[in-house]
């Protein structure tokens, strides 16, 4: 790799790294107002996306968090009124998690606020950056997903 390359690609992890955590800590901010932190978001956008009650195993499964902070996390939920834990009448054994009332109409809000968010960080962009970048992205996930395809 030439030098030029490596410090282009430098450049790159530098940025994304600064625009992680300067997005990070904007979309928290919106989130405080709904007392929730990253990974409570992340459940109620998940539940709130699928409409059906997720076992723990399958949100942490999802989500790739432990069973520990998952629990620490549904609690949480719970507490606020946003989810309640139920045990399927098909499998005794197992706990689902589900969006009550108030959790649907939060993750709805939420969807507005992250739609809000990316029109905050993206919206100067003309059309044929957005184009651009979305390519790049795209691009980028499915080498991620399949690096065979270099």
């Amino acid at each position: 790799m030439t030098t030029d390359r490596a410090e282009k690609l430098s450049r790159i992890d530098e940025l994304g790294d600064e625009i992680g955590w300067r997005t990070s800590e904007r979309f928290l901010h919106r989130l405080r107002p709904y007392n929730l932190n990253l990974a409570q978001y992340l459940v109620m956008t998940r539940l709130g996306r699928t409409g059906i009650a997720e076992s723990i195993k399958s949100l942490c499964d999802q989500l790739a968090a432990p069973a520990s902070s998952m629990t620490h996390t549904i609690d949480h939920l719970e507490a606020e009124g946003f989810v309640v834990r139920e045990a399927p009448p098909t499998d005794r054994r197992v706990n689902v998690v589900r969006l009550t009332v108030k959790g649907a109409d939060t993750a709805t809000a939420l969807q507005r606020e992250r739609k809000g968010h990316v029109i905050e960080v993206f919206g100067h962009l003309s059309d044929d950056d957005l184009d651009d970048f979305a390519r790049i992205l795209q691009t980028t996930l499915t080498q991620i997903d399949d690096p065979a395809t270099r």
